[in-house]
């Protein structure tokens, strides 16, 4: 323990000393992604903390899955936790709203401006910055500020000089789309109020304790059920709210500092008091959050030739580094995922893995970049699969929401056990946990032991087949690194299921039935979404075969009918049925890159021996897929999944197999970027004579030596050294 205590200590102090000699927040523009279905979070908080104190707007809807989307301009009140980037809906726990004066406890309607608690606001009165936001609320006047430690919001409120009845409302009904099933309000002292809010929606069961401690003591403390005042200082309902004021005489601002924890309110006060020490200011406590974002995002030292190219890079890394967050307390508890609190001091608890998103690009990054953090996110889902019995497939805040196809965390740890990042003592354990999961018969599974791929009686057959089969062969991978020769075989061969699914006469994946036929190809259309695919159609899906490109290449006819296949992708018509979801963004012919099944696509021209075709595609989809504005991304940010395969891309590599390390190289954007590996060591990507018309790599260095390959291996990165590109036209 204290070996690993210094050299935790000793990379603090190198990130420090790499954050002041370059301002790296100063790149950062939260804002983007914040339109277009960007679906992305604003608000104080600092890199993988579970605090986000930002905002929540009054409407509701797709688009408002983070509780925030530039197009409105009404606020409800401020949250301590927001989702970033998904497509589903929940969280905006515990809403704080300052007033000045009686309101009405309900969240108000888009037709009567300034009705309910809400107020509106101007989007030129935003600041929004790493670890800080502010905003003005128009109804009142009042300026709103937001900052944060990991486990604690900090708000600053202003008054207009003089208001005489300054008040704050306490929300435990209102939130971004679940429903309160059970809340308590409680006066603690003068200072301080505490209570916890739970309820169901995506999360099933959730709930959120806090304690909140004001900067003025409270003058007035009263509770209501909807707008029917309560006796006594405590309240328990679903309709919850609470309402202090606070003595005009102390000055016209008052600081908040909201704990939260979701083990008891017994763990936010342990958060409290471990994050805020007596003598903390606001602004310390801003500047702090600050430097935190500048340590983290040194990390990765980049430069480039164009400024917009150093904003969406430094953007993409710190949207990277919202999720997932950390989910203990002080004291060591957290809620499991067996809805039971437990303790622990091996490890710090993770949570809000979007794994079917973040297995492709956001984990295979982190691997090479987050180091130090890959301990702690194994073993919080190695302690998952033990609470609920198998691996996370999209897990948040103690609950398993089930969603998406594949189990894809499997992936995840996979990579985590061949970098050699889970412990020895740990890893047979991560090995039977793989195994086990992908052998229970749950989500469909029995039928990949029983004919080798999903049968079209179930929803989704293709999506999942081909998820499973690329999961199988990531257990593959582990049972052979740890000498399981038969379960080596075993999954193997099933990871070969998703050619069963291959029609010879379309070219494309289409569903068969249990007894091994195909649906009749009457109406059948390659651009249509039905029923047999996720989020997504037979085009797109046909390449969704990382671990076995060779495999596809095969079924295709070869290399040149690959290559052709592929082209005639990219210049397909990029129209839909009328059933294709939102979330098939970002179109180049029919490849979707505000999706996640299509992000490997460009790179696999590379497979087939050109891999000037993979550098010419990856450019066209950097400039016209990533901008600088709110509009910035292509579709859901999706946990920082969009953002890692721009930070992939624009250093040169990208993770192509789904574990293991070999990552195929593209058409880098950075002209220099280094980063520490897991072994200490500093790798550098130059790209010599690098820009938007010089696209094409000519010549390829590692450590000074030609490099014949087109792609480099994960060893050969964490040793350390130097990767070079010599671009042209």
């Amino acid at each position: 323990m204290k070996i690993r205590y210094f050299l935790s200590l000793a990379a603090a102090l190198l990130l420090a000393v790499n954050a002041w000699s370059k301002d790296y927040a100063g790149y950062v523009n939260p804002m983007i992604g914040t339109d277009n279905h960007g679906h992305v979070a604003v608000g104080g908080s600092v890199p993988f903390g579970l605090v986000m104190m930002g905002p929540v707007n009054m409407n509701q809807g797709w688009d408002y899955c983070s509780g925030y989307c530039t197009e409105d301009d009404k606020i409800i009140g401020f949250s301590p936790l927001h989702l970033s980037g998904t497509g589903c809906c929940d969280l905006g726990d515990i809403v704080f709203m300052p007033t000045t004066g009686g309101v009405n406890k309900w969240r108000g309607r888009e037709d009567r401006p300034n009705s309910g608690h809400s107020s509106l606001f101007r989007h030129e009165t935003e600041t929004a910055e790493p670890g800080y936001y502010s905003v003005m609320l128009d109804r009142w006047n009042i300026k709103a500020e937001m900052t944060a430690t990991p486990r604690v919001g900090w708000q600053r409120y202003t008054w207009p000089k003089g208001t005489k009845d300054q008040r704050f409302l306490i929300d435990l009904h209102n939130s971004i789309e679940d429903r309160a099933t059970d809340c308590e309000l409680t006066w603690i002292d003068d200072h301080t109020v505490a209570g916890h809010r739970t309820s169901t929606g995506w999360a099933s069961r959730h709930t959120v304790y806090f304690v909140a401690e004001f900067s003025k003591p409270i003058k007035e403390w009263r509770v209501f059920e909807d707008d029917r005042e309560q006796p006594g200082k405590s309240l328990r309902s679903t309709n919850a709210y609470g309402e202090i004021k606070f003595d005009a005489a102390g000055g016209d601002e008052v600081v908040v500092k909201l704990a939260i924890s979701g083990a008891s309110v017994e763990g936010a006060m342990s958060n409290l008091r471990a994050e805020v020490k007596a003598g903390d200011t606001f602004d310390g406590i801003k500047a702090a959050a600050r430097q935190t974002w500048n340590e983290w995002l040194s990390l990765v030292d980049a430069e480039f030739t164009c400024d917009d190219d150093q904003v969406i890079f430094y953007t993409a890394l710190y949207h990277m580094m919202l999720t997932p967050w950390l989910y203990c307390d002080a004291n060591g508890e957290y809620a499991g995922s067996d809805g039971r609190v437990h303790k622990n001091t091996d490890f710090k608890n993770y949570t809000t893995w979007s794994t079917w998103d973040t297995y492709r690009a956001y984990h295979p990054l982190a691997t090479l970049i987050l180091p130090q953090m890959q301990r702690d996110w194994a073993l919080s889902m190695l302690a998952i699969n033990r609470e609920q019995g198998h691996m996370p497939i999209w897990q948040f805040v103690g609950n398993e929401t089930g969603t998406m196809p594949g189990i894809s965390s499997v992936p995840i740890m996979a990579d985590m056990v061949l970098k050699g990042y889970v412990p020895e003592e740990y890893q047979e354990e991560a090995f039977q946990a793989l195994k086990n999961t992908m052998l229970r018969e749950f989500r469909e599974l029995e039928w990949m032991e029983r004919i080798g791929y999903i049968p079209n009686e179930e929803h989704e057959s293709v999506s999942k087949t081909m998820e499973y089969c690329l999961d199988d062969w990531s257990v593959a991978q582990v049972a052979k690194k740890l000498g399981h020769e038969e379960d080596y075989k075993h999954f193997l061969e099933r990871s070969k299921g998703y050619k069963k699914l291959f029609d010879p006469v379309t070219r494309f994946p289409r569903s068969k039935n249990s007894k091994g036929e195909f649906l009749t190809l009457e109406g059948f259309n390659p651009n249509n979404q039905t029923r047999d695919y996720t989020e997504g159609n037979a085009w797109q899906y046909l390449w969704l075969a990382p671990h076995d490109v060779d495999g596809l290449i095969e079924l295709l006819g070869g290399k040149e009918p690959f290559v052709q296949k592929l082209d005639s992708l990219f210049v397909a018509d990029s129209d839909l049925n009328e059933e294709a979801q939102l979330d098939i963004a970002g179109l180049v012919g029919q490849y979707a890159h505000g999706n996640e099944p299509s992000h490997h696509i460009g790179y696999l021209y590379n497979y087939a021996g050109r891999p000037d075709k993979t550098q010419k595609i990856l450019r066209e989809i950097v400039y016209s897929q990533y901008g600088t504005g709110k509009d910035g991304l292509a579709g859901n940010e999706d946990m920082g999944q969009m953002s890692a395969w721009y930070l992939l891309t624009a250093m040169g590599f990208y993770q192509v197999e789904p574990c293991g390390g070999k990552y195929q190289f593209g058409s880098p954007v950075v002209a220099k970027a280094s980063f520490k590996t897991q072994q200490g060591k500093t790798f550098t990507v130059i790209a010599h004579n690098n820009s938007k018309e010089n696209i094409y790599i000519k010549k390829v260095k590692l450590n000074g030596k030609p490099y014949k390959k087109t792609y480099i291996d994960y060893a050969d990165i964490v040793k350390g050294g130097t990767l070079e590109f010599f671009m042209g036209k």
